[in-house]
């Protein structure tokens, strides 16, 4: 499974992250960003997900429950994270292009395609605050 994360010949964006470098809870998305970007999760696990926006701030914010097999369509913007989770337990997540996150780039594509794969735990996540 480690392999996985740092093969970017599987994935189908231009940019690949070092998954291992970066833990979810340290994420904030860039304040003052100009650059909007439409963004298409699809759902390829067997279960319901949630995603969340990471703010500025470094707080998870639910944006969307999305049932299996379904994607969802919205406009971000460029330097946005995003993480996805079990709408049950936030501390369980997915993966986003085969991380743990997915962080919201420009390319020459209209759209950026973000599959969410695989579950997977990590410990040391925290419950996200409203």
């Amino acid at each position: 499974m480690t392999n996985m994360f740092h093969s970017c010949s599987r994935l189908k964006t231009d940019q690949c992250v070092d998954f291992t470098a970066s833990s979810v809870n340290n994420l904030k998305s860039d304040a003052h960003v100009t650059i909007p970007v439409e963004v298409k999760f699809v759902n390829r696990t067997k279960r319901e997900v949630q995603l969340e926006w990471i703010t500025p701030q470094g707080r998870r914010e639910k944006k969307k429950v999305l049932p299996r097999g379904r994607c969802w369509r919205t406009t971000s913007w460029e330097g946005h994270y995003w993480v996805c989770c079990d709408p049950k337990h936030d501390q369980h997540l997915f993966g986003l292009n085969y991380g743990l996150h997915y962080k919201v780039h420009r390319t020459r594509r209209l759209r950026e395609r973000v599959v969410i794969t695989a579950d997977m735990k990590i410990s040391g996540s925290s419950s996200s605050s409203d």
